[in-house]
C-alpha cells in the first residue's frame, strides 16, 4: 500500500485476542475492512494494521467473532497534529523557521564589490550605505538603476556600475575610468642636461644630438644632449630624450644622540572587545579600564564570513593595550653605526633618479654628546634631466619648413 496515502488516512496497530482467529479475519474480509502486516504471536493472539477509520467497525466484528481488539498504537497525520498540540514551543519554532526561510532572503546580509582596482572597497561601501544599501536593508526596495546612477555621481572615478541581488547576497560590479594619458605637447623642443656632476659611464640617446661622450666629466646643469642640430641647410629641432649614467660622488654627514629614548614595557596587558554592526559600535568591555600612561595598541579585527568570501558587516574588534615607560639608554658605537649607515644608504638612494651605490667609506666619532658619521659614496647614477630648450623663432620657422 502507498505509505503516503496511509499516512494521510491514518493507521492503527491492533492486537486481536480470541479462540477463532481465522473466523475473525474472514469477517474482516467480508465486511471489507482492510488489514495487513499480519503477525501471529500465539495460538490465540495476532497483530495486524488497519485504517484508523475502521477501528470501531473492526472492534464490533471481533466481538461478534468472540474476540477482543486492542489498539496498540496510532499512526498518521492526525496523530502528528495531535502530538504538536502538546508541544506549543515546537509549533512556534517551526512557524518561525518557515517565516525565516521566506523572509530572510528578502533582506540584504552581505555586500561584495568586484572590479575595482584604484577605488577602495570601503569608499564604495560607505557610499552605498549613504544610499540605503547596507546590512539589513529591504532587498525588494533596492532599485538597481537608481543606485547605479547615484553612485556614479558620487564617485566620478567609476564609469559603470551594476547592482545584482541574489537572495540575501548583493553583488556590486564596477568598472573604473581609464586614466588620462599624459601626452607631451607636439613639437616640444627639449634638451637633456646633467642633474649632477660626474663622469659619464653610459649613454643611450633615443632622440637628440650628443654634445658629450662616455668618459667625459660633466658639471651640474651642463648640456648633454641638444634638441637642436645645425645643418648646412638649416637647423633641425627635436624633443631630446636620453638615459645617461655617470659616476657620481655623494658626501653625507649624519648624527644621532648617544643616549636614546626607548620603550620599556611594564608586562601588563589589557584586552578590550568591541562589536561593530555596520557603523554602530558596541563596547563589550565596559569595566576594562585604560592603563595609565602611554601604551601600544594592537587591533585585531575578526569579520563574520561565510564560505565563498561572503562577509557580513559584523566585526569583533579585539584591542590589546600594552603599557610602557620611556627610559634613557646609552647607544653603543656599533649600534649607532648600524642605524646611521642605514639612514645614509636610504637617503642617498631616495635622492637618485635611478642607480645604486658602488662603494662607500665612512668614519664615526663621538662629538658633543652625539655619534657623528661621515660617509663618502661612489654611485652609478642616472643624471639625464629633460628641460625645455630655448626657442629661437627664426630657427624654428626654418626647422618646420625643412620638415
Amino acid at each position: 500500500m502507498n505509505p503516503v496515502i496511509n499516512y494521510i488516512r491514518g493507521t492503527a496497530e491492533v492486537t486481536i485476542t480470541g479462540a477463532s482467529q481465522t473466523a475473525c479475519m474472514n469477517r474482516f474480509a467480508a465486511q471489507k475492512v482492510a488489514f495487513w502486516a499480519i503477525r501471529r504471536i500465539s495460538e490465540v493472539e495476532f497483530h495486524c494494521r488497519i485504517y484508523r477509520r475502521d477501528i470501531d467497525t473492526a472492534r464490533q466484528i471481533a466481538a461478534a467473532a468472540q474476540s477482543d481488539l486492542q489498539v496498540d498504537k496510532l499512526y498518521g497525520l492526525a496523530q502528528t497534529v495531535y502530538g504538536l498540540k502538546r508541544r506549543p514551543v515546537m509549533v512556534v519554532g517551526m512557524v518561525l523557521v518557515v517565516l525565516a526561510l521566506l523572509l530572510l532572503p528578502k533582506f540584504v546580509w552581505t555586500v561584495t564589490v568586484e572590479g575595482n582596482e584604484t577605488v577602495q572597497c570601503d569608499e564604495i561601501l560607505h557610499t552605498l550605505q549613504d544610499l540605503g544599501v547596507k546590512f539589513g536593508a529591504w532587498g525588494p526596495g533596492i532599485r538597481s538603476q537608481d543606485i547605479k546612477n547615484r553612485i556614479l555621481n558620487e564617485i566620478p572615478q567609476l564609469r559603470w556600475c551594476a547592482v545584482n541581488r541574489s537572495g540575501g547576497c548583493l553583488r556590486v560590479l564596477v568598472a573604473e575610468r581609464e586614466p588620462e594619458a599624459q601626452v607631451e605637447p607636439e613639437k616640444e623642443i627639449t634638451n637633456v642636461v646633467a642633474s649632477r656632476a660626474g663622469v659619464i659611464l653610459q649613454m643611450d640617446v633615443m632622440d637628440g644630438f650628443k654634445v658629450c661622450k662616455v668618459g667625459d666629466t660633466v658639471t651640474e646643469g651642463q648640456l648633454l644632449v641638444s634638441g637642436y642640430a645645425d645643418w648646412t641647410t638649416g637647423i633641425q629641432a627635436v624633443h631630446a630624450m636620453a638615459e645617461i649614467y655617470a659616476m657620481t660622488w655623494r658626501h653625507e654627514t649624519v648624527v644621532i644622540p648617544k643616549n636614546v629614548t626607548i620603550k620599556q614595557y611594564t608586562g601588563e596587558e589589557v584586552k578590550r572587545y568591541t562589536l561593530v554592526l555596520g557603523r554602530k559600535r558596541i563596547n563589550l568591555s565596559r569595566n576594562s579600564g585604560i592603563p595609565q600612561g602611554k601604551c601600544d595598541k594592537i587591533v585585531e579585527r575578526n569579520v563574520a564570513a561565510l564560505p565563498g568570501d561572503y562577509s557580513f558587516p559584523v566585526t569583533l574588534e579585539v584591542e590589546t593595550l600594552r603599557p610602557y615607560e620611556l627610559v634613557q639608554q646609552p647607544l653603543t658605537q656599533q649600534q649607532a653605526e648600524s642605524v646611521l649607515l642605514h639612514y645614509v644608504n636610504r637617503n642617498v638612494e631616495d635622492h637618485m633618479i635611478a642607480g645604486s651605490i658602488l662603494s662607500q667609506t665612512y668614519t664615526i666619532a663621538e662629538k658633543n654628546g652625539c655619534w657623528q658619521l661621515q660617509a663618502d659614496n661612489n654611485c652609478r647614477e642616472m643624471i639625464a634631466k629633460t628641460v625645455p630648450a630655448p626657442i629661437y623663432e627664426s630657427e624654428m620657422n626654418e626647422s618646420w619648413q625643412n620638415e
